[in-house]
C-alpha cells in the first residue's frame, strides 16, 4: 500500500481529500447540533458551512495538484509501473453530466429519508391530540351519565316525585324541594335545561332556557320507562339551531308485584359549554389542523361538529359512506383507533387519525394538511441541492486540473513503457518452465532459443543450433506439422497450436504441446516464427492413469462412491446404480446416509468414523437399503484421500453385495439345525432351545414340558410301500403335528420316526397332557399315500416337565425317553409322564373332560333351586337354580369339581345355555300348575358375555320356551362386568331393552364402586356370603354390610344377602334394612318337585319371583 501511494499521485490526492472531507462534516455537524435546535437557524448555518467547505477544499486541491505534478516530473520514467491513459474530452463531458445528476438524486434521497420521518412525527402528534380529546370527551359524557345514574338511584327523591305527581293538589313545599334539587343540577353541572315528563307525555316541570320537549325524544322516553334504565340521546338540533345532548332518567315505584312508571326526567346538556370548544382547541399553532366529530347514520357519515375551513351547521352536513374521505374511512374501520390519510372535504391531501369516543358510536378525527407537515422538507431540499451543486462545481474544477496533469505525464510514460516491454520480454523468454524458440521460415532452424528447450530435447546449445525442428519431430507427427506450417506460409493463418511428439537425444519420445505464431513485415511477408514448446509427457502419463482408473471405476462389479470431505456424494459408478437402484443424478449431491438401514444405530457409525479419522481406512460388513426399501448385506471399504498437506479432501467407498454369500450361509445354517426331509428343527436346535427355555423358566419361575413322540406301525408302512412312501408319510405327519401346536411351541424331528415337542411357559402339567391328547387324536386319523393307499398309524408320547428341580436338557430328554418307553409298553397310542402322579392326574382330567361332554349330550345335568325370602314378610319370593351333574358312576357331583374344568375347556358356554333353557322351561311349568307368574333370572358367565350373540341367544331361548322376558333376571359377577367394560355396557343395555332385569352377584369381592353400579344400570345387589358369615362376629364385617345396603338403596337397588345360616345373622340384616336373603336358615337347594310343594304351602296368592343362575362359581 505504501508503494502504491508513492507511485500514484492521484490516489494520494483522493485519500487526502476523503480524510479532510469526513473530518470536516463530522466535526461541523456535531458543533451545529450543539449550537441550536431551531430548524431555520440550523439550515442557515449548514449553508454557510457548505460554502466554506467548497472554498477551503478548492484551495487544498489546487495546492495538492501543483505539488504532485512537480514531484512526478522529477521522478525517473521507470518509476511509473502502470501507464496512465489520458482521459478523452467526450468522457469528461459524460462524467460531468453524470455528476450533475447527483444533485436531483441527492434531493430525492433527502425526500425519501426525511419525508417518512416527518410523517411519523406528524402522526405521533395527531395520535396524542386525538387521544387527549377523546379522553376528555369520554370523561365528560361519563360524568353526565353519572349525574343521571345518581339522580335515578335517589329513592327519597323518587318518593318525593311520586308523591308530588300523585297528589291532585300538589304540596308547594314538596314542589319547591323537587324544583330546587333539579335547579341545583342546572347550576352546578351547567345543564341547559331539565324537563319532568309524566307517563302521558306531558311536561309538568321545566327548568332552564332550553326546556322544550323535542319529538325524537318520545320514543327514547318510552324505551327508558320500559327498560327502567338511564338512556343517552343522540345530538339534536332545536328550532333555534342549538345542538343538545339529553339523558333520559326514568322513575318508577313498586306496585302489585311490578313497577309503575311515575315520571321521566330529561337532563339537557349543551355543546357550546364544553363539547365544541374542546374540539376547536388545538395545542400548537397550526394553520390547517382541526378536529371533527362524525357519526354513522345508515349509509351516510354525519358531521356532528363544525369545520374549521368550511361553514356548515352541525348535524346538517352529511356525505355517503362511499366517498373516499378520512371521516368515512374512520366509520368503516373495524378498530377503535387508526390512521386514515387521504383527501378531506376540501379535496386537500391530509394526514388524519381517528379514535372512537367511549360509550358512543362517534369518531373523533384529528387531521392536518400534508403540505404543512412537509413544508420543512422543501426548505431542506433547496439548501441541500444548493450545497451539492457548489460541491460538484469544485469537484469538476479539480477533475479538469487532473486531466491536464495526465496529458503532461502521458508522453513520459510512453517512453517508459517501451523500455519496460523489452525488459519483460527478455524475462519471459528465459522462463524455466516452457521452451521458447525463434525459427527461420526458410531453413527451419532454431536461430534463438532458451535453456528450457535444450532440457526438453536433451541437446546442448551448440548441438541444437545446427538442427532443424523437422529432424527432431517424431516421424508419424511430421506430416500434420508440415501441413499447418504450409498454411501459414500461404497466408491462410497466422499460427497454429497442436500436440506433437519429438525424439530426444537419448532416443526417448517426448510429448509436447506447441504454439507457433508468425511475425510479418509491414508488407505482410514473413519475418520469423515464434514457438513455445511445453513438455506434457507427465500430463499424458497422468491422463493415461486417469483413463485406466475411469475404466476400472465404470466396469468394476463393486459399487464405488466418491464424496467430498463433508461426505457429499460427488460421483458414483454403474455398479452403484445397479446395486442400490438410485440413478447417478439422484445420488450426487446427497450423502451416503440415503443407503442406511435401521439395522445399525448411531453408535455403530460413530465408531466407524472414529476409525477412519484415526487410520484413514475402515472395512466391515453392514446392511444397506435399496431405493425400493429392500435390505441387503454389503462388504464396505472406506478410504480417506489426502492432499499434499495431509488434509482430507475426499472419501472413496467401495462395496460388494453379500446377499448370495449370506443366503448360502443361511442355507448352510438351516441344514445344520434342521431336518432336510421335513424342514423341521433337528435334535441340535431342539436341545439349544430347550436349554434356553430351562434358563428362562428357572429365572421366571415357569414350567417347561418336553414331549417325545414315536410313530406306531411306521416301520410296517415303510417296509410295505417303500421308502418314498415313508418319507411322504413323515412330511404329512409333520404338517399334522404342526397344526396341533401353538406358534410359540417347537416341533422337531429327532430322526427316523421320532419327533420332539417343546412347550414353553405352560401353566399346569395338564396343559402338556391336553396337547399330547390332541397329537394322538390327530395322528390316529387315516393318511392317504401318493399311490392312493390309505394307512392309519398311531403315536406314543413320553412327557417330561421341568419344575425347577435343576434338570438340564439332557436330563429332560432322558426322562421323556423313559416316559415314552413306558407309554409304548402300556399299549401304544397313549402318553405317559415321567412321574406316575402326573400321569394319573392328567389322565383323570382328560377323562373328566370327555365325560362332561357326554353329560351335556346325554342329559346327565340337573338343576336344583334354593328359595329366596323377603325379610320384611318372611315369604318365599324367589328361588335360585344351581346346576348339578348326576354321573352314572360317581353319583351327584357338586359344581366345584366340574365348573372350573368347563371354564378351562370352553364348555362353560354350552353349560350356561343349557341352564338358561332349563330354568325358563321350569318357570313355564310352574306357571302352568297354577303358581303365580315367575321371573326367571340367568347368571351369565364371563365366557358367555364375551360371545357376540348372547343377546340373540337369550331372546331365542325366551321364544322357544314361551317364558315372558319381563320375568327374567340375569346375575353377573363383578369381574365379568369389568372384564370388557365398554362392550359389556352395550350388551346389558340391549338385554334391558327386552325387559330383562339385571343383578350383580358376590358383591364386595371385586371392584365394588358406585361408578360401575351407576354405569351398568342394575336392579339387584347380592352381598357375598363371606361378609354374612362374620356379620355377627366381626364389627368391621357388619359395617361393610351396612355400607353395601346403604349404597344399594341409594342407587335404587334391592339388596339380597347370600348364605344366611343363623337367626342372629338374619336379625342383624333386618335391622340394617336388607330386602332379601337366601341360605340354609330357610332351605337348602331343592329339586323342582320339592320347590313346587314349598311354593304351594308358602304362597298366599301373591306373585313369586324365581331367580335362576348357573352355579359356575359357588359350591352349595
Amino acid at each position: 500500500m505504501k508503494h502504491l501511494l508513492r507511485r500514484s499521485p492521484a490516489l494520494r490526492i483522493a485519500l487526502i481529500y476523503l480524510v479532510f472531507g469526513l473530518a470536516w462534516i463530522l466535526a461541523s455537524d456535531v458543533l451545529l447540533s450543539l449550537a441550536t435546535g431551531e430548524l431555520g437557524i440550523l439550515l442557515g448555518m449548514s449553508l454557510t458551512k457548505g460554502l466554506l467547505f467548497v472554498a477551503v477544499t478548492a484551495i487544498l486541491l489546487y495546492w495538492l495538484l501543483n505539488t504532485s505534478i512537480g514531484r512526478a516530473l522529477e521522478a525517473e520514467p521507470s518509476a511509473v509501473e502502470v501507464p496512465i491513459k489520458p482521459v478523452k474530452p467526450l468522457r469528461m463531458i459524460l462524467g460531468a453530466l453524470a455528476l450533475l445528476t447527483l444533485v436531483p438524486i441527492l434531493s430525492l434521497g433527502v425526500v425519501l429519508i426525511h419525508g417518512p420521518q416527518l410523517e411519523r412525527e406528524a402522526y405521533s402528534s395527531l395520535d396524542a391530540v386525538a387521544a387527549l380529546k377523546a379522553e376528555q370527551l369520554g370523561q365528560w359524557l361519563a360524568e353526565r351519565h353519572g349525574d343521571a345514574l345518581l339522580l335515578a338511584s335517589d329513592e327519597r327523591f323518587s318518593q318525593q316525585l311520586e308523591q308530588l305527581l300523585a297528589d291532585s293538589s300538589p304540596d308547594p313545599t314538596l314542589a319547591a324541594v323537587v324544583s330546587s334539587r333539579l335547579a341545583a343540577l342546572v347550576d352546578v353541572y351547567d345543564y341547559e335545561g331539565v324537563l319532568v315528563v309524566v307517563p302521558e307525555g306531558e311536561v309538568v316541570l321545566r327548568i332552564g332556557a332550553h326546556s322544550e320537549l323535542m319529538l325524537p325524544l318520545d320514543s327514547l322516553i318510552l324505551r327508558a320507562q320500559v327498560e327502567n334504565r338511564v338512556l343517552q340521546s343522540a345530538l339534536q338540533r332545536d328550532q333555534d339551531g342549538g345542538v343538545h345532548l339529553d339523558w333520559v332518567v326514568p322513575f318508577s315505584v313498586e306496585e302489585g308485584g311490578g313497577r309503575r312508571a311515575v315520571a321521566t326526567i330529561l337532563l339537557r346538556a349543551g355543546t357550546e359549554a364544553f363539547l365544541y370548544p374542546t374540539l376547536r382547541a388545538w395545542p400548537t399553532a397550526s394553520p390547517s389542523a382541526e378536529t371533527l366529530l362524525v357519526e354513522r347514520k345508515g349509509d351516510f357519515a354525519v358531521f356532528l361538529s363544525v369545520a374549521r375551513h368550511h361553514q356548515w351547521e352541525p348535524l346538517v352536513q352529511k356525505v355517503p359512506l362511499g366517498d373516499p374521505l378520512p371521516a368515512t374511512a374512520a366509520l368503516l374501520h373495524d378498530s377503535d383507533v387508526g390512521h386514515v390519510p387521504g383527501r378531506d372535504y376540501r379535496g386537500v391531501e391530509v394526514l388524519a387519525v381517528f379514535r372512537r369516543i367511549a360509550g358512543t358510536n362517534w369518531r373523533l378525527i384529528a387531521k392536518v394538511d400534508r403540505a404543512e407537515v412537509m413544508a420543512p422538507l422543501r426548505v431542506l431540499v433547496y439548501w441541500v441541492s444548493l450545497v451539492a451543486a457548489a460541491a460538484l462545481l469544485a469537484l469538476a474544477t479539480s477533475a479538469y486540473f487532473l486531466w491536464r496533469l495526465q496529458q503532461r505525464n502521458h508522453r513520459l510514460e510512453m517512453a517508459a513503457q517501451a523500455a519496460e516491454k523489452d525488459r519483460l520480454l527478455m524475462k519471459f523468454y528465459e522462463l524455466p518452465f516452457v521452451g521458447m524458440a525463434i525459427t527461420s521460415p526458410q531453413t527451419k532452424r532454431w536461430s534463438r532459443f532458451n535453456d528450457r528447450l535444450c532440457e526438453i530435447f536433451g541437446y546442448s546449445r551448440d548441438e541444437l543450433v545446427e538442427m532443424t525442428w523437422v529432424e527432431l519431430t517424431y516421424p508419424p507427427d511430421l506430416d500434420a506439422d508440415l501441413a499447418e506450417f504450409e498454411r501459414v506460409i500461404a497466408g491462410k493463418s497466422d499460427g497454429y497450436a497442436m500436440e506433437k511428439r519429438f525424439v530426444r537425444k537419448d532416443g526417448r519420445i517426448v510429448d509436447t504441446e506447441i504454439d507457433v505464431r508468425v511475425v510479418r513485415h509491414a508488407d505482410g511477408s514473413i519475418d520469423y516464427f515464434i514457438a513455445t514448446i511445453d513438455d506434457i509427457s507427465e500430463r499424458k502419463r497422468q491422463e493415461e492413469r486417469l483413463r485406466l482408473a475411469a475404466a476400472l471405476f465404470d466396469n468394476t462389479r463393486e459399487g464405488v462412491v466418491v464424496t467430498d470431505r463433508d461426505t457429499c456424494i460427488l460421483q458414483v459408478n454403474k455398479a452403484f446404480v445397479e446395486l442400490t437402484g438410485y440413478r447417478e443424478d439422484e445420488a450426487v449431491g446427497r450423502t451416503p446416509a440415503l443407503l442406511r438401514s435401521d439395522r445399525h444405530d448411531a453408535a455403530f457409525f460413530d465408531a466407524m468414523w472414529r476409525r477412519i479419522d484415526a487410520t484413514g481406512h475402515w472395512q466391515g460388513e453392514l446392511w444397506n437399503q435399496r431405493k425400493n426399501g429392500t435390505l441387503y448385506p454389503v462388504l464396505l471399504n472406506i478410504s480417506a484421500v489426502r492432499d499434499d498437506a495431509g488434509r482430507v479432501v475426499q472419501y472413496v467407498g467401495a462395496f460388494s453385495d453379500l446377499s448370495r454369500i449370506k443366503d448360502s450361509e443361511s442355507r448352510l445354517d438351516f441344514l445344520v439345525h434342521h431336518d432336510p426331509l421335513t424342514e423341521l428343527p433337528n435334535r441340535l436346535l431342539l436341545v439349544s432351545r430347550l436349554d434356553h427355555a430351562i434358563d428362562v423358566a428357572a429365572r421366571e419361575g415357569q414350567l417347561v414340558a418336553l414331549l417325545l413322540l414315536d410313530l406306531d406301525r411306521f416301520k410296517d408302512v415303510n417296509d410295505s410301500f417303500g421308502h418314498p412312501a415313508g418319507d411322504d408319510l413323515l412330511r404329512q405327519t409333520a404338517r399334522r403335528l404342526g397344526g396341533c401346536l401353538a406358534a410359540a411351541d417347537t416341533l422337531a424331528r429327532l430322526g427316523g420316526d421320532e419327533f420332539g415337542i417343546l412347550l414353553e411357559d405352560i401353566v399346569d402339567p395338564q396343559d402338556a397332557a391336553r396337547v399330547a391328547e390332541r397329537l394322538i387324536t390327530a395322528l390316529g386319523e387315516t393318511t392317504r399315500l401318493p399311490d392312493g393307499s390309505e394307512v392309519r398309524i398311531g403315536a406314543s408320547i413320553g412327557i417330561s416337565v421341568y419344575q425347577g428341580q435343576n434338570e438340564d436338557a439332557g436330563e429332560m430328554l432322558r426322562q421323556a425317553d423313559a416316559a415314552l418307553y413306558r407309554a409304548k409298553a402300556g399299549g401304544r397310542s397313549r402318553f405317559d409322564f415321567y412321574t406316575e402322579d402326573l400321569t394319573r392326574s392328567a389322565r383323570l382330567r382328560v377323562e373328566t373332560e370327555r365325560r362332561l361332554r357326554c353329560a351335556l349330550a346325554d342329559g346327565q345335568l340337573v338343576a336344583h333351586y334354593q328359595p329366596q325370602v323377603e325379610i320384611a314378610t318372611g315369604r318365599v319370593v324367589g328361588v335360585e337354580a344351581l346346576v348339578r351333574w348326576r354321573d352314572p358312576q360317581r353319583g351327584l357331583i357338586p359344581p366345584g369339581e366340574f365348573i372350573p374344568l368347563a371354564e378351562e375347556t370352553g364348555l362353560i358356554g354350552a353349560l350356561g345355555d343349557w341352564v338358561l333353557h332349563e330354568a325358563c322351561r321350569q318357570g313355564v311349568l310352574w306357571m302352568e300348575v297354577g303358581i303365580a307368574p315367575l321371573v326367571v333370572a340367568v347368571n351369565l358367565s364371563a365366557h358367555q358375555l364375551r360371545q357376540g350373540d348372547i343377546v340373540e341367544s337369550v331372546a331365542r331361548v325366551l321364544r322357544q320356551t314361551g317364558f315372558p322376558a319381563e320375568r327374567l333376571e340375569l346375575e353377573l359377577t363383578e369381574s365379568a362386568l369389568m372384564e370388557r367394560e365398554g362392550d359389556t355396557v352395550g350388551v346389558l343395555d340391549r338385554l334391558r331393552e327386552q325387559g330383562i332385569m339385571m343383578a350383580v352377584d358376590d358383591f364386595g369381592t371385586g371392584y365394588s364402586s358406585f361408578a360401575y353400579l351407576r354405569r351398568f344400570h342394575l336392579d339387584v345387589l347380592k352381598i357375598d356370603k363371606r361378609f354374612i358369615d362374620e356379620i355377627d362376629q366381626q364389627p368391621d364385617a357388619r359395617t361393610i354390610v351396612d355400607a353395601i345396603i346403604a349404597m344399594g338403596h341409594a342407587l335404587g337397588l334391592k339388596v339380597l344377602a347370600e348364605g344366611v345360616e343363623t337367626q342372629a345373622q338374619l336379625d342383624i340384616l333386618r335391622t340394617q334394612g336388607c330386602d332379601l336373603f337366601q341360605g340354609y336358615l330357610r332351605s337348602r337347594p331343592l329339586e323342582p318337585d320339592a320347590v313346587t310343594s314349598l311354593l304351594r304351602t308358602d304362597g298366599r296368592g301373591r306373585s313369586l319371583v324365581l331367580r335362576v343362575a348357573t352355579e359356575d362359581r359357588r359350591v352349595q
